[in-house]
């Protein structure tokens, strides 16, 4: 699962993306479901920044709409879903994810990030584009790895380094499921902080140091 994550780093240096005259760089400590944020697709072999609203809007039963902010990885390649992972991948840039653990009747929020990255890192994403032509993202999940588990039972997927461009570019739906796997054991930082993320409105840099 991943409901809120921050992005506050250089995404234009990062993928070494042309200047993109649309896009003006704004810090999100605290993105959230609906909200639009910078996404990296590609176009005739280039990476491109492109904003998406979070949320990719389906029919899911008789009269039930949703916006789907995650999409499973073991359910990627499914009819529902198929056509959509297999032509239409992106990358979502972040700084790291908050997720929540229940404990009793509380539910405490941590944020987590891989150990390695200190910067921008980089999630599995799809996108859609609708009848409007609005961009539309989501982003892939998996089962958690060791640490993760302890906190909730489903993680997003977090692509390494050379895993970013073979993501965009995979063709067949084997190459596709080797990516849409746990982040390696051992290998994410984790810390509790205040419940003020709890609350979008809360999107500061100060929310994000743990209690």
């Amino acid at each position: 699962m991943c409901g809120r994550y921050g992005l506050f780093g250089d995404v234009t240096d990062e993928y070494r993306l042309k200047e993109n005259t649309g896009y003006k760089f704004k810090p999100n400590y605290n993105a959230a479901p609906s909200q639009s944020m910078p996404i990296i697709v590609e176009k005739d072999g280039n990476k491109q920044l492109t904003l998406m609203q979070w949320g990719i809007h389906r029919v899911v039963g008789p009269d039930k709409e949703k916006d789907i902010i995650n999409t499973r990885s073991d359910k990627a390649l499914s009819r529902f879903w198929g056509k959509t992972v297999r032509n239409y991948r992106c990358l979502v840039p972040a700084n790291g994810f908050f997720e929540w653990k229940r404990i009793g009747k509380e539910k405490v929020p941590y944020w987590i990030h891989p150990k390695d990255e200190k910067g921008i890192f980089t999630f599995a994403g799809i996108y859609h584009i609708d009848d409007d032509g609005k961009l539309q993202y989501s982003i892939m999940t998996t089962e958690p790895n060791k640490e993760m588990s302890t906190i909730h039972t489903r993680m997003p997927v977090i692509l390494n380094k050379n895993e970013e461009d073979r993501w965009l570019r995979a063709v067949s739906d084997k190459e596709i499921a080797d990516y849409l796997h746990p982040y390696h054991d051992k290998g994410l930082e984790i810390r509790k902080v205040s419940t003020e993320v709890n609350n979008p409105r809360n999107n500061h840099k100060d929310i994000l140091p743990p209690v």
